[in-house]
């Protein structure tokens, strides 16, 4: 039960009058916790049921790939991640991922004539590029829901 005392403050003045709360023992309820907790957990439940294991719907596996002699400046990016900084490698070269819906790129410089970039997706070539004579050539997937 609150009551109410008079304060002075150091300095002169009138009283103050302050509210005091009596002590219980117990610390204050949380009244969302466990509503929150349960919602959570049902939402992981349907979520799981559903197969689910990205935001927006199914993954996919999706394999990039760069093939010929030699090596090349590649940077690449899966749908759901950042780009990579492009970077030389020795071909061939294969990156793969589990991917969700989203854009994919590979992207192949300073390569030799001949070189190939390609992207998989679920076993199924979904873009192919060779390189010309300017040493360049750049793949994209966009992945949509079923």
């Amino acid at each position: 039960m609150p009551t109410t005392e008079s304060a002075t403050p150091a300095q002169a003045g009138p009283a103050m009058p302050v509210t005091v709360l009596a002590r219980t023992g117990t610390a204050p309820r949380r009244p969302l916790r466990k509503p929150l907790a349960a919602l959570v957990l049902a939402a992981a439940a349907v979520s799981a049921a559903a197969g689910c294991s990205s935001p927006f719907g199914r993954t996919y596996q999706v394999r990039m790939e760069v093939t010929g002699s030699g090596s090349a400046q590649i940077s690449y990016g899966f749908s759901g991640s950042d780009a990579s900084m492009p970077r030389r490698e020795k071909l061939a070269w294969i990156k793969r991922a589990d991917a969700g819906f989203g854009f994919n790129r590979l992207a192949v410089s300073g390569a030799p004539p001949g070189t190939t970039c390609r992207i998989v997706v679920d076993g199924d070539e979904r873009d192919r590029k060779t390189v010309g004579a300017d040493g360049k050539a750049e793949c994209y997937v966009s992945i949509q829901n079923d």
